[in-house]
């Protein structure tokens, strides 16, 4: 797997904008994009990096090479830790580590010191000057996924009993 960042100029909003993780977490179905691409083995895929979980989701699906590119450096540095995550980590750790599973933020501040080595120099940089991301588990530390929280904080203050409601229904049928 390659990613790569796309060099660009712009104005001072979009150069912040890219300086920091949006997305850090996948919220496409990669089961409907594989079999939308239909692979083969050793097929070469372009893809835009994002949260590093589509990439990685093909690769766990297909055999294939993946070549994943973002204007971002930010997002390209969280592809590039958890691929140091997944190599270097056993599956327990690894959901712990990113944030699936309650953990500790300095066992997390250790662990991310024993994967470093096998991170790009330029991801190293970026994780290393941003520990609280790594604190509290990066899984939900995009902009996104923090404006989501604060969504469904609202929700549950503005309408409590449809929130109860909705995560009451145990089938799919049950909510039409």
């Amino acid at each position: 797997m390659t990613a790569r960042s796309v060099p660009q100029r712009g104005d001072q909003v979009s150069d912040r904008f890219f300086q920091n993780i949006n997305y850090s977490s996948v919220n496409e179905d990669w089961r409907t994009e594989l079999a939308g691409l239909q692979l083969s083995p050793g097929s070469r895929v372009l893809c835009v990096t994002g949260s590093g979980d589509r990439p990685l989701n093909l690769l766990a699906a297909a055999t294939v090479d993946v070549v994943a590119i973002d204007r971002s450096e930010a997002q390209n540095a969280l592809l590039q830790l958890k691929i140091a995550a997944i190599r270097d980590l056993p599956f327990d750790e690894y959901t712990r580590f990113i944030g699936l599973h309650e953990a500790d933020g300095a066992w997390r501040q250790g662990v991310l010191q024993r994967i470093t080595p096998g991170l790009p120099a330029g991801a190293r940089e970026f994780w290393m000057a941003r520990p609280r991301p790594v604190r509290q588990g990066v899984i939900y530390c995009g902009r996104f996924e923090r404006h989501m929280r604060r969504m469904a904080r609202v929700g549950r203050l503005l309408r409590p009993r449809a929130v109860r409601t909705l995560f009451s229904f145990t089938r799919l049928e049950a909510v039409s």
